[in-house]
């Protein structure tokens, strides 16, 4: 499963820091909601929601971040990878 990030309001997903697209397969895999989550909080992105996508299912499921109560920031709390 692939971890997306989109911008509700242009429905853009991320490519890259600086760059978007409107193709999901052309997105940056986060591969984990707390690494999406840390990429949001380090760049202030705002009006994000992760895209989950199921390549085997061929579906793709949206959350919007501001529906999502992680409390203390994730990035806080989890260990960075070494």
């Amino acid at each position: 499963m692939r971890t997306l990030l989109r911008n509700v309001p242009t429905g853009l997903y991320v490519q890259s820091a600086e760059h978007w697209t409107g193709n999901p397969d052309e997105a940056l895999d986060f591969k984990t909601m707390s690494e999406a989550i840390r990429f949001v909080e380090q760049t202030g992105l705002r009006k994000m929601e992760l895209a989950f996508v199921s390549p085997q299912m061929c579906r793709l499921t949206e959350v919007p971040l501001d529906s999502l109560r992680w409390g203390t920031s994730v990035s806080r709390r989890c260990p960075q990878p070494v």
